[in-house]
């Protein structure tokens, strides 16, 4: 009988390991990415996964892989972001809502050593982030999902290839729907985050309904905002994106940075030109070509803070680009 774990990762590694440039391992690549087609939907399936900042264990038929393999500047800002702020805030903190597997912590701290909470609710991915962090100090986890005070009707984890949201519409039975926590009664769990300057939510839609269960966090201790914007998800919980953002201005955030899907500055804006915020909620409502932005949301208290996260953000991407022809 064929080992479905050891077929499993022998088709992952074929599909993301080795040189490129061999003709042998190009062939291996093929098939791999054939045989992973074919299994990824298999549930249960726990893979080793040679990443940048070292090995991880994965779900098998996870994204970050593959995603990061084409676009390798995928998740690579916030730690680069977390490294500008920690100048300015030596006792830096971050908190990491939709927390997953732990790639985030594993980003973050292959560059600095600061504390991280990681918070994530999901049963499925729990065990992963467990792993991925355990031989790293200074890492707490809350196993919680996050929302605001009261929510409106009954909740239900919908998971798909490597990421999940909560759905209301998925939940028909009451005895699989999940119960929420607001960020701010975990902070009362996890004191050393309560005055964090840094919080990561990365939770496909349900993200303005967890800011709203931070009010404490953010009138007090007005953290910079790593925040996935995806209007169609957020409509799907009853939010509106613009919204989202005018309620962030109301508490004294000004300007943001616009990353694409991929992890790419778009732009640097204050959040006061509202006709360019409108523009890119538009531009970004059908998914085509880009399915989602990613926003730094900096305090105006950090308006110094943002002038040179933009300025060395540039300087990066500049940087970056391969040499033109000729």
């Amino acid at each position: 009988m064929i080992d479905r774990d050891k077929l499993g990762q022998w088709a992952f590694s074929g599909t993301y390991g080795g040189d490129s440039g061999n003709p042998f391992v190009r062939l291996a690549k093929k098939v791999g990415r054939r045989v992973w087609r074919r299994t990824g939907s298999l549930p249960g399936v726990p893979t080793v996964w040679h990443s940048p900042v070292g090995d991880m264990v994965v779900t098998f038929n996870h994204d970050l892989p593959n995603t990061l393999a084409v676009y390798p500047q995928y998740s690579q800002n916030l730690p680069r972001l977390a490294e500008y702020a920690l100048a300015k805030y030596p006792d830096l903190t971050l908190i990491d809502v939709g927390a997953n597997i732990g790639d985030t912590a594993r980003f973050v701290r292959a560059q600095l050593d600061i504390p991280i909470l990681c918070v994530e609710g999901s049963e499925e991915y729990l065990p992963y982030l467990r792993e991925n962090t355990a031989g790293m100090s200074d890492v707490e986890i809350e196993a919680s999902f996050l929302g605001e005070a009261t929510p409106a009707a009954g909740l239900e984890l919908v998971s798909h290839k490597g990421t999940a949201r909560l759905s209301a519409e998925a939940a028909a039975d009451a005895s699989s729907q999940v119960s929420l926590r607001t960020l701010d009664e975990v902070l009362a769990a996890h004191v050393r985050f309560s005055n964090s300057k840094l919080l990561k939510s990365d939770t496909d839609g349900f993200d303005a309904k967890i800011l709203r269960g931070a009010t404490k966090l953010l009138e007090t201790v007005r953290p910079l905002v790593f925040i996935e914007y995806d209007p169609i998800f957020l409509s799907e919980q009853g939010d509106d994106a613009l919204e989202m953002l005018s309620d962030l201005r109301d508490l004294g955030y000004a300007h943001a940075l616009v990353y694409d899907a991929y992890g790419y500055l778009v732009m640097g804006l204050s959040l006061d030109d509202w006709g360019v915020v409108s523009q890119l909620s538009e531009y970004v409502a059908p998914r085509i070509p880009i399915p989602y932005f990613d926003l730094a949301l900096f305090h105006s208290e950090d308006a110094d803070l943002f002038e040179q996260c933009l300025a060395r953000e540039q300087a990066f991407f500049r940087e970056s680009r391969p040499a033109s022809a000729g």
